[in-house]
């Protein structure tokens, strides 16, 4: 179905907008993803990092921001206009963890690595990971702060960044998880 599918992608229609994602790295060479995932516009934070997405949450979440619901799509037989193009910045090693003080100048540098590579496009940055540290009942952060910089350009020109949210990590059922948020709270840095 998805070979099929990838026969009637047409696009990206613009390429001066992106939605860029900020998580495990994106396998750059999914078919799907390939066509509006250029592989300049694939970057980690880290040089050294091996590229790619070792764990499969960045490509998930690149394929969602890209398609959104893929089920009326596999289904179907039309022509599939993509509407923008993809960025990927890996900001989370494969193993390991990165020092939780340095979130927020690794969120900065990671959405400046896309900007200095297409200066002129126009991005929404997906946040696609978030952390359990530092959480505190919705308190600001430093890795909040940071977040809440970029958006309003204290910097530079402001930034569309968009942040996960209802990350439950435990004991999670489909009945709870509508509950469960009303009495979750939300990770840093949302």
């Amino acid at each position: 179905m998805a070979t099929e599918l990838v026969g009637r992608l047409a696009g990206p229609e613009r390429q001066d907008v992106a939605v860029c994602i900020l998580d495990t790295g994106v396998t750059q060479a999914h078919p799907l993803l390939a066509p509006a995932l250029d592989p300049n516009d694939v970057h980690s934070y880290d040089p050294g990092w091996l590229g790619g997405d070792r764990r499969g949450h960045g490509t998930n979440m690149a394929g969602t921001a890209l398609f959104g619901d893929l089920m009326p799509l596999l289904a179907g037989n039309g022509v599939v206009s993509l509407t923008h193009r993809l960025e990927s910045v890996k900001i989370l090693p494969d193993q390991g963890e990165n020092e939780p003080k340095l979130y927020g100048a690794i969120t900065r540098e990671s959405i400046t690595r896309v900007e200095v590579q297409a200066p002129d496009r126009h991005r929404a940055v997906c946040l696609a990971v978030t952390s359990d540290l530092g959480t505190n009942r919705g308190r600001p952060s430093s890795w909040s702060a940071t977040v809440d910089q970029l958006c309003f350009g204290v910097e530079t020109t402001p930034k569309l960044v968009l942040i996960s949210a209802g990350n439950i990590r435990d004991g999670l059922s489909k009945a709870d998880y509508p509950a469960r948020n009303e009495t979750e709270s939300i990770e840093n840095p949302a």
